[in-house]
């Protein structure tokens, strides 16, 4: 019986060496998938791209027809009274930057699901930079609010729910920047382009305090706190990848700019550590 259970043990440590018919199969079928993946996500990465905020207000439409009106009896008539009932939010001018952002949020997980990071990098930051570029009522807009799963384009173009669960990107509401920044940009950026980390930083500050300012406690708590918590991080981020005198000059900043925050002897604490290395 001991023998037995010693023999157990070594066969599991074994590291099992795949044979040449093996290797070959397993080369030809990831061939074979990642041509088979393109070709099924490739058409709708084409057509979320558009030309104009007008045919990004079109693309909506035709969304919100397909997924929620297309199985009507008499779906056109059902789609003209919702037209009507929602007069508001069709005219609305947030609704084709947010369907821009949007479809760009798609786009980045869909190459990320075509393992092309780069590109999918591209994508999320254009994400943010509408963000900070755009209206301050922007992310109150029910696309920027939505899980990407449940989202209205994810819907439009029938993407499984699974591989956006499996591709490793952040899948929550566009409207949670600081999560969007830490999970889909930060991390490439650290690795493949860390000179550009500081002024992408600066950038979810500006989209983060846009965010804030849909509700007045939510602005006050980024004025009080928010601002500086990023700013921390900011810093953090900076001595990670060995900048460590902008990571000074960032304390500096909080130091002098943010006398109110609760937390105003961690800054100390943290300046007087790193100047003193």
């Amino acid at each position: 019986m001991f023998l037995l259970t010693g023999i157990n043990v070594l066969w599991s440590q074994e590291t099992a060496t795949p044979s040449r018919e093996a290797e070959k199969l397993l080369k030809e079928a990831g061939w074979q998938r990642a041509q088979v993946m393109k070709d099924s996500f490739e058409p709708a990465i084409r057509d979320l791209s558009r030309n104009s905020s007008e045919e990004y207000r079109a693309l909506y439409l035709s969304a919100v027809y397909e997924v929620f009106f297309a199985k009507d009896l008499k779906p056109q008539q059902a789609f003209r009274e919702w037209q009507k009932k929602n007069t508001g939010l069709v005219s609305d001018s947030r609704l084709p930057i947010a369907t821009e952002l949007a479809a760009a949020n798609l786009q980045g997980h869909l190459y990320l699901i075509l393992e092309d990071q780069p590109r999918a990098i591209n994508c999320f930051l254009t994400v943010l930079k509408g963000i900070q570029e755009g209206p301050d009522n922007l992310t109150g807009f029910h696309l920027l609010q939505e899980s990407l799963g449940e989202s209205l384009l994810t819907k439009y173009y029938r993407i499984e729910d699974a591989y956006l669960k499996e591709d490793g990107g952040y899948s929550g509401a566009i409207a949670n920047v600081e999560k969007l920044f830490n999970t889909s940009i930060l991390p490439w950026y650290e690795q493949h382009q860390p000179r550009e980390i500081a002024a992408l930083w600066d950038m979810l500050i500006i989209a983060k305090s846009k965010a804030a300012s849909l509700s007045k406690k939510n602005a006050d708590q980024f004025a009080i706190a928010g601002h500086a918590e990023l700013l921390l991080a900011k810093a953090a981020s900076l001595e990670k990848i060995g900048q460590k005198k902008q990571a000074i000059a960032v304390l500096k900043e909080l130091l002098q700019k943010f006398p109110l925050y609760p937390k105003y002897k961690d800054i100390e604490a943290r300046f007087l550590q790193l100047s003193a290395e």
